[in-house]
């Protein structure tokens, strides 16, 4: 790796541990030039400006999640413990990043969501993509029934997503959300696993 490249990489690496802990509306750029004893021109030099910073900061994030993803399915033999595998991986995710807001699409981070759309919708695509291969795995060999793998994986993670956005409306009476909500999304996530793997064996 170049030196122009680790110089960038520290960037992000900062601006992820500012943006994750204050926020993005609450960290400036000087902040981060600061966190990492680089000048101003030279924080500019790599980032024209705070949202070219913020969709980088998104796209390590984005891409650290499907590394994570593959990982951990390593050795796993049934779909059960592959699809409790992503729900304990999302988990992770959405507590150490929750600050970022990258699924608030309120006014005040209007900017930001929109800017981060284009990478979000990926990565949804790709997280179906990847529970389709899952889906059709456990179809060939014989321990679901035959089913659309791909209609089924999208539905499964948009009723993950919905279940999550249900559980921050319902219990969330305080301004960040914490452990107890965070768990709670994660049991209501595994309750309708469960569900959803059963019809899927007893339709065979």
């Amino acid at each position: 790796m170049s030196e122009l490249d680790k110089k960038r990489e520290l960037i992000v690496e900062s601006a992820i541990k500012r943006f994750s802990h204050f926020g993005i509306q609450k960290t400036t750029m000087n902040e981060i030039a600061d966190d990492i004893s680089v000048t101003q021109p030279a924080l500019y030099y790599y980032f024209p400006d705070k949202m070219t910073l913020v969709i980088a900061v998104v796209e390590r994030i984005m891409n650290q999640y499907f590394e994570e993803l593959h990982k951990c399915m390593d050795g796993l033999q049934s779909l059960e413990e592959e699809f409790y595998c992503i729900l304990t991986l999302r988990k992770k995710f959405m507590e150490r990043y929750f600050m970022l807001k990258l699924t608030d699409a309120t006014q005040e981070v209007g900017q930001i969501h929109d800017s981060c759309q284009p990478i979000m919708k990926n990565a949804h695509i790709k997280e179906a993509a990847f529970v389709t291969g899952l889906l059709e795995k456990a179809v060939n060999n014989g321990s679901i029934s035959k089913i659309d793998p791909q209609k089924m994986s999208e539905l499964y993670i948009d009723i993950l997503t919905g279940l999550s956005m249900f559980v921050f409306i319902t219990k969330n009476k305080k301004l960040f959300p914490g452990n107890e909500e965070f768990e709670a999304i994660l049991k209501k996530q595994e309750e309708f696993t469960q569900v959803f793997i059963s019809g899927l064996k007893m339709s065979k």
